[in-house]
């Protein structure tokens, strides 16, 4: 196994869709073609590019679920050595968010999230998560990913999509879920202002949205 530290930049873009391919059919067919060599060139394997990769979520506040984006600075990822294809990389593969790294591009926000919200999760707010079931071919497809928060391990879906030797991964927590109502309530009344729309109603809502975009490295004998 081998063990890379994901170094996430410092530039955030909230994305709530999956990436689309667009062209001609022949463009397409072509793309097609070099997924394919990725399956029989078993004399190349793929590793993270720690440069290019990064994890991004998406939270909402006020009753009209305005988004509030952010990312983690840092992220441990364990995956197979012998990778043979960028969709063979995401089976078996692991990591750990470490939740101190939260990014926000305002310090005083980062600060806020750490003092009010994963203070009060258990195990610091550390996420552990670890690729269970991938199915679907070398363009997109879904499966199942075990998620530790809160002391509480839940399995829960994602899709992704390949394009070249990127990989887009997105799911979605409900932090209800894992326990983390009295995180979300500390939270929102430590900001209560800031989360008030039009309505005055302060609110914080309980679910995430999550992108992974991981650029791989592929290296051949």
């Amino acid at each position: 196994m081998t063990k890379n530290i994901l170094w996430i930049g410092a530039s955030l873009m909230i994305s709530l869709f999956m990436y689309s391919c667009s062209g001609s059919d022949e463009s397409t067919q072509q793309e097609n073609s070099e997924v394919t060599a990725f399956i029989i060139d078993k004399n190349c394997t793929y590793s993270y590019d720690t440069n290019a990769s990064s994890l991004k979520w998406t939270a909402f506040k006020t009753s009209d679920r305005i988004a509030v984006g952010g990312s983690f600075k840092s992220i441990s990822v364990t995956l197979l050595d012998t990778s043979y294809s960028p969709k063979e990389a995401l089976r078996n593969a692991s990591f750990t968010i470490f939740t101190n790294s939260v990014f926000t591009d305002n310090p005083a926000r980062d600060e806020t999230i750490r003092k009010f919200f994963f203070s009060n999760l258990k195990g610091d707010g550390t996420i552990i998560g670890e690729v269970k079931i991938v199915e679907g071919n070398d363009s997109e497809g879904g499966g199942t990913v075990k998620i530790k928060l809160n002391e509480v391990t839940r399995d829960i879906g994602f899709k992704y999509s390949i394009r070249g030797n990127e990989i887009t991964l997105k799911t979605k927590i409900n932090l209800n879920s894992f326990e983390g109502e009295a995180a979300v309530t500390a939270l929102n009344t430590n900001c209560n202002e800031v989360h008030k729309g039009p309505d005055g109603i302060s609110k914080l809502w309980p679910d995430l949205e999550i992108e992974v975009m991981a650029s791989l490295i592929k290296n051949c004998k």
